[in-house]
């Protein structure tokens, strides 16, 4: 994963975190918040609610109450209790004119026995028992009452019963209001949306609460209060706030998705660089680009990663001229050992010389002869060695032309066989070669060298294969001999400059052929053969592919 992009992961992780949790203890402290507000708007509602149910219960209680106290029973039921005659139609229409004038709903009045003889809502019921008549007897005058109105369309009524005694007679009067318009006003006015009486084990609504009736108020079987609470006033604002935000948060999420790439970027930029100047100065580019940066630590990182390319660069070039400074000392110190080598055989042949030269006689002759064709052979020598280290210090320059391969082998096996002449050299010349392209001479003293240096070594007999392959447009060439082989201590150093297992071997001509190989584009292989003897295979392009040219100095290190 790159750097970029685990930037970009890790800045969404945070700000997606931090939205995340300051939403999350939003939405806390916005349900506490809710839940205090809600409680406090409830218990204010309902402390409202009871004390607008006491008061107007103890309305209804001093009105029956002022009713009762206005002497207007006395009057009417005078005449009824002396036994004096009363006008029926009196006591029937006093009700409904009493209930008008005290501002009440209802108005009852019955006597000891509990039948009616006034009643405002149902003026039909005079001389009948009323059907509440247990329940409405044994009530307490000092505490409301809700009841049932004996008319044949029941209505539920809030009100008092005042007890009047009239000589010996004892007379009650009810008195109320319908309950329903009083909750309705009550529930209005306390900021109730709805206030309603059911029956015990009815479900409430959605939206509704439970209210307990006052404890004093006297009711006909068991009842509950319902009410439905409006909403909160300050609920409204908080569930603003909290839509606000929640814009908010989606507002800031999509902004971060696209401006996270962009910081990520500009953050792992300089890193990028250090990283892409890092590999440079890896394959070699000692004045890399570096980045330039605000931050301090980038700008200190790129300044010690400069000095430090500064630094390889110059460690390189003192290595460079040490490992030239060496390698020079050790060239010259083996052609000076194989010029020492030399000379001195030289020198003895020149003292012989002089010697046989003073004696004049056949002997000296002979002599002369023997020291001159030393020094000539030690010449030969001199003039091989400075011949082979030419051809290694510079890389062969190739002269390009389309030859045919066989005729080159048969040149150099041809040349080889006349310095070797007892050395049996076989040509496997079975099989058909194209053209190839490259340097037929420099091909030609590369394969003469290895039959040389096979020859010198001991073999009795060498063969030369050709074949086409590995491959596409190519082709390779195989000496095989039957002499010793190589030392084991040899190993892959095979080809390498200086190395050498012939006496008086320079060490050099093996490396010249794989010079001239790799210089084609080639690979230089070798294997030993079972149970003695070694290949030498060089696998080269049809078409050469030739390197590049070094200067000679360098081609010499």
């Amino acid at each position: 994963m790159s750097i970029q992009r685990r930037w970009t992961l890790s800045l969404l992780a945070v700000v997606t975190s931090l939205v995340v949790a300051v939403t999350a203890a939003l939405e806390w402290q916005a349900h506490r918040e809710r839940a205090r507000v809600e409680s406090t708007w409830q218990a204010s509602r309902l402390s409202e609610l009871d004390v607008r149910l006491q008061l107007s219960g103890g309305a209804s209680l001093r009105t029956v109450g002022d009713l009762v106290g206005s002497g207007d029973i006395e009057s009417l039921v005078a005449p009824y209790v002396g036994g004096r005659s009363t006008s029926d139609r009196d006591l029937v229409d006093w009700a409904a004119g009493c209930a008008a004038r005290w501002g009440l709903d209802q108005v009852v009045l019955l006597d000891s026995a509990g039948n009616v003889l006034s009643n405002a809502r149902w003026p039909e019921a005079y001389g009948r028992p009323h059907p509440q008549v247990d329940f409405l007897l044994n009530r307490l005058t000092r505490d409301p009452v809700v009841w049932e109105s004996a008319e044949p369309d029941p209505v539920r009524m809030v009100g008092s019963i005042q007890s009047v005694r009239v000589g010996t007679s004892l007379f009650r009067v009810l008195g109320g209001v319908v309950l329903s318009e009083q909750l309705r006003t009550i529930g209005r006015e306390s900021g109730f949306d709805a206030l309603r009486v059911t029956p015990l084990g009815q479900p409430m609504s959605t939206g509704e609460i439970e209210v307990d009736i006052p404890l004093d108020w006297q009711m006909q079987g068991e009842w509950r209060l319902h009410a439905a609470l409006p909403a909160a006033p300050g609920l409204a604002t908080l569930e603003a706030l909290r839509r606000r935000w929640r814009v908010i948060a989606v507002v800031v999420l999509l902004l971060t998705i696209l401006t996270v790439p962009l910081v990520a970027r500009g953050l792992s930029k300089p890193l990028i660089e250090l990283t892409r100047a890092t590999t440079d100065i890896g394959l070699g580019n000692r004045q890399p680009q570096l980045p330039s940066s605000n931050v301090r630590e980038i700008q200190e990182l790129a300044r010690a990663l400069g000095e430090m390319a500064e630094d390889l660069g110059e460690s390189e070039a003192r290595i460079r001229a040490a490992e030239r400074r060496g390698a020079w000392r050790e060239i010259a110190r083996r052609i000076a050992h194989e010029i020492k080598n030399a000379l001195s055989p030289l020198a003895l042949a020149l003292d012989n010389i002089e010697t046989a030269t003073a004696r004049a006689d056949d002997r000296g002759r002979e002599a002369s002869a023997r020291a001159i064709d030393t020094a000539r052979d030690q010449l030969n020598s001199l003039d091989r060695l400075v011949g082979e280290f030419r051809s290694f210090a510079r890389m062969p320059r190739l002269h390009l032309a389309t030859y045919e391969v066989w005729s080159m082998i048969s040149s150099a096996v041809s040349s080889a066989a006349e310095v070797h002449s007892s050395v049996q050299f076989k040509v496997c010349d079975e099989v058909r070669l194209p053209l190839v392209h490259g340097d037929a001479e420099q091909m030609r003293r590369a394969l003469l060298n290895l039959l040389l240096n096979a020859a010198e070594a001991g073999s009795a007999a060498i063969e030369v294969v050709a074949d086409v392959g590995p491959g596409d447009h190519r082709w390779w060439l195989a000496v095989r001999d039957d002499g010793p082989g190589l030392p084991v201590s040899v190993g892959a150093d095979f080809g390498t400059p200086y190395l050498t297992t012939k006496p008086g071997g320079t060490g050099l001509g093996v490396a010249v052929v794989r010079q001239t190989c790799e210089a084609h584009g080639g690979a230089f292989r070798w294997r030993a053969l079972d149970p003695k003897g070694l290949e030498v295979r060089l696998e080269l392009p049809v078409i050469a592919q030739v390197q590049s040219e070094d200067d000679e100095g360098d081609a010499i290190v």
